[in-house]
């Protein structure tokens, strides 16, 4: 498995593998998992926060697209400080230039089939975590069901609830927050099987002047 590390401005290739990913998306959150409010006719999952200041991480075998995940500075606008605000009760653990949202986690559908946790889904933990580090991250946010704390957690994760867990599509979800450590990194290296780092050394961008959300 090879992780890419895809920011604006990207070249015809990773332009190619940014549109697979977001037909992929579209695929899984729209068609299969029944995300009405994201169908478009296109067939392309893309929001707001496919922007200039998201980073996707995606992962590839055999040069198909196996997995994505996607982030965003927490010092702009994100879906937890929008869509899922309400799922906030507590304060963030440091300066939101510190974190970043992780959002749009999948792995394609045939690679899970008769897996507890796909390879796929190790190697994505592990590449956000390896980038996280290399970008000075304090901590990443996420929202997901318990399971996604369940996985965190199972690889040695230290996670913390922002709030208590709510119903959602039939779910119980839940706003939650990952501290960005080596000890974290090398959890996740064990969990995928992995002794070298997946993920380039990758510099951190510069920040975009925009309007800093008001946290509590």
């Amino acid at each position: 498995m090879k992780v890419h590390i895809l920011r604006d401005p990207v070249d015809r290739r990773d332009r190619d593998l940014l549109e697979m990913n977001y037909r992929l998306r579209h695929r899984i959150f729209v068609e299969l998992q029944g995300w009405e409010p994201l169908r478009r006719p296109d067939g392309r999952d893309i929001d707001a926060f496919d922007n200039g200041d998201a980073t996707h991480l995606l992962v590839t075998c055999g040069g198909e697209l196996v997995g994505g995940s996607r982030l965003t500075p927490l010092d702009k606008p994100t879906l937890l400080q929008t869509v899922f605000s309400g799922l906030v009760e507590l304060d963030l653990p440091a300066s939101p230039s510190l974190g970043a949202d992780w959002t749009r986690f999948y792995v394609r559908p045939d690679r899970r089939e008769g897996r507890r946790r796909a390879p796929e889904s190790a190697a994505l933990f592990c590449a956000v975590m390896e980038y996280a580090l290399q970008q000075g991250l304090g901590y990443i946010t996420f929202v997901s069901s318990v399971y996604m704390l369940e996985h965190g957690t199972a690889v040695g994760w230290r996670i913390t609830p922002l709030g208590r867990a709510r119903m959602i599509d039939g779910k119980p979800t839940v706003a939650a927050w990952i501290e960005v450590s080596e000890a974290a990194l090398d959890g996740a290296r064990r969990a995928a099987g992995w002794s070298a780092a997946p993920v380039p050394p990758h510099r951190r961008p510069p920040r975009r002047e925009t309007t800093r959300p008001a946290w509590r």
